[in-house]
């Protein structure tokens, strides 16, 4: 089972800046049917929005930017799983659109304001 999450917060002194923290966590849904692996990898990064682009259209840099994130974490893990002897783990690709998408509805429902979580430093 592979779940993301991911924590976009855009940086309080500029709002240009947004700091991203990805955090995918990868381990068995089935007792039966172990896993071969099993772990969590956390990666953070600053994207920078160019001046040109209108409020509205900042949030792209949490669209861009879970995706730039998410790509290095599957070449990371690529790398390190290759050595295995279990051979390579690809993850998945995955559709950071949807996956705001789907979290902001899951929020509406729910009768509440998307999260603003905060970054760890």
């Amino acid at each position: 089972m592979l779940t993301p999450t991911v924590e976009c917060v855009p940086d309080p002194k500029n709002p240009n800046y947004w700091n991203i923290a990805l955090i995918i966590k990868i381990k068995s849904g089935n007792t039966q049917k172990p896993f071969l692996y099993e772990g969590e990898v956390q990666i953070l990064g600053e994207v920078e929005v160019h001046d040109s682009f209108a409020g509205d259209k900042r949030e792209l840099a949490r669209v861009n930017g879970a995706s730039l994130l998410y790509s290095a974490a599957r070449e990371m893990m690529l790398n390190l799983s290759a050595r295995s002897v279990h051979g390579p783990l690809c993850l998945p690709v995955l559709n950071f659109v949807e996956f705001f998408a789907n979290d902001d509805q899951a929020s509406q429902k729910a009768g509440k304001e998307p999260e603003k979580p905060t970054v760890p430093e």
